[in-house]
């Protein structure tokens, strides 16, 4: 089967918003749409709320400190269940320099969907307060993704630093990728 790639930068709070009093947190119509596009069953909580948990509240030196959120983030994959190469992936990591809460969509999708999917990811793009150019075609993102190539290290100012991936079945974490002395 032949698969079409996408790749779009975007701040995470273009994809997963607050509503309602109580703040809480729901991914955007359209994050919610490619999940049931591409038959995957989102996580139990929101993308903002994955995203925030990479935040170290013991190394905070104040209230909304942005410190303990640098140089952390894994990469999640959320998988379709029959096929592995149909996916949402999203690169968690929040460099030094990066004041948005920018985040990497990667989408996988059969060349059948692949206008369904541009669209989505269209709306996405044009809606954003800040976004990249839409890439699409064959990117290599399956083989970046590969699971063997995790941790990885990822450059950080003057250091590289590890990156993990989660993969993500049925709304359920199956894989985690484990220190290995990187």
């Amino acid at each position: 089967m032949n698969y079409q790639e996408f790749k779009l930068l975007v701040p995470i709070w273009d994809i997963s918003e607050e509503v309602g009093d109580d703040e809480e947190e729901i991914d955007s119509k359209e994050i919610q749409s490619l999940f049931r596009l591409l038959s995957i069953v989102p996580p139990p909580q929101s993308l903002s709320d994955l995203y925030h948990s990479f935040y170290d509240e013991s190394a905070a030196k104040y209230q909304g400190d942005p410190t303990p959120r640098m140089n952390r983030g894994d990469f999640i994959l959320f998988q379709n269940a029959v096929d592995e190469n149909v996916f949402l992936a999203i690169d968690m990591f929040n460099e030094p320099t990066d004041q948005m809460a920018t985040i990497h969509l990667f989408v996988s999708v059969p060349l059948a969907l692949a206008d369904q999917a541009g669209k989505l990811l269209k709306t996405i793009r044009a809606e954003a307060e800040i976004s990249s150019a839409l890439l699409e075609g064959n990117l290599g993102i399956r083989e970046e993704l590969a699971l063997e190539n995790f941790p990885r290290l990822v450059p950080s100012l003057d250091r590289k630093v590890p990156q993990h991936v989660q993969v993500y079945r049925y709304g359920k974490i199956i894989y985690q990728s484990a220190d290995n002395g990187t």
